[in-house]
């Protein structure tokens, strides 16, 4: 009973770790690579695209959206996080960023301003016959900011 246990615990260690690190490291070093090529997908470009483009600042990080008004400031650092429409002629952006809600709103109150936008009293900004409507919450931390244009 000794023997064929002993016997059995042997063939045990030999199957399982047998083999040397070597022998293992030789199998890697044989492998051959192939070249797959390019990705399909290699040649596209969102240049031309109508529902997006990508901001060229380094400070906003996502893609804004096609349409949106030049003369509505954005706050810096931030990141798109979504937009769409709203209903028909409206749409609106969403941005997150990691300052206080009430640096956000100085800030963006100023540069709406220095764009020309005014306070119509109804909680929006008009600017020559357009309106623009921007919400400014606290997320604690950071800020999520909402413009609907």
């Amino acid at each position: 009973m000794r023997r064929l246990f002993g016997s059995m615990l042997l063939a045990l260690v030999l199957a399982c770790g047998g083999g040397s690190d070597r022998e293992a490291e030789d199998t890697l070093d044989n492998l051959e690579t192939e070249d797959v090529g390019d990705a399909f997908d290699a040649g596209l470009s969102t240049e031309e695209d109508t529902k997006g483009r990508l901001r060229k600042d380094p400070e906003i990080a996502g893609v804004l959206p096609g349409g949106f008004p030049t003369d509505v400031p954005l706050f810096k650092p931030s990141s798109i996080v979504d937009f769409g429409e709203l209903d028909a002629g409206r749409y609106y952006l969403e941005l997150d960023t990691s300052a206080p809600a009430s640096a956000v709103s100085a800030e963006l109150e100023s540069s709406l301003a220095g764009f020309g936008w005014a306070k119509d009293g109804g909680g929006a900004l008009t600017k020559g016959g357009r309106s623009l409507r921007l919400v400014v919450n606290d997320l604690s931390p950071g800020t999520r900011i909402r413009y609907e244009y």
